[in-house]
């Protein structure tokens, strides 16, 4: 990852994007140790590697504040599924993919409740990279007015050209 915290503190990169394959397995980190290697034995290996990527998001925002671009950096982070050990918290099985879309200099949360698809992500980049948003607020309006079309602005379900 050494070569994406450097691309991260590049200023004159204007998209960066960044794959974490974990928490995937196979299991590669403990967190309790911080260290790394064959844990097959652990019963918490898929929490393991999901710490190690809080680390990995923890250095990247490092690299970007020794770089002073924080607070001019957009950042998406999301999975491609759901937790599936979810029904084992509380047995109830959580659908939701996570989704964090933080806004260049952005400093309050907004929640956004309703189900959308993530597939979405590609168009909702584009439209970062156009200008449309300064404010959450207009991140959640063009979820509202999008969340049932697919990328291209076709809807759900119709095949693309």
């Amino acid at each position: 990852h050494a070569s994406a915290r450097k691309m991260a503190g590049d200023a004159a990169l204007g998209l960066v994007f960044v794959h974490v394959p974990v928490p995937h397995g196979p299991p590669i980190y403990d967190r309790r140790t911080g260290e790394f290697g064959d844990v097959r034995q652990s019963k918490g290996w898929y929490l393991d590697n999901l710490a190690l990527v809080d680390r990995t998001l923890a250095e990247l925002r490092q690299t970007l504040e020794e770089a002073s671009l924080w607070e001019r950096t957009a950042i998406l982070l999301s999975s491609d599924h759901a937790w599936p050990g979810s029904v084992s918290l509380d047995g109830k099985r959580d659908p939701r993919v996570p989704f964090l879309f933080r806004l260049p200099g952005q400093t309050r949360a907004v929640t956004y409740e309703p189900p959308f698809n993530t597939v979405l992500s590609h168009d909702l980049v584009l439209a970062l990279l156009g200008g449309e948003f300064t404010e959450p607020e207009q991140v959640a309006r063009w979820l509202d007015e999008h969340r049932g079309t697919a990328p291209g602005g076709r809807p759900e379900g119709k095949p693309g050209r």
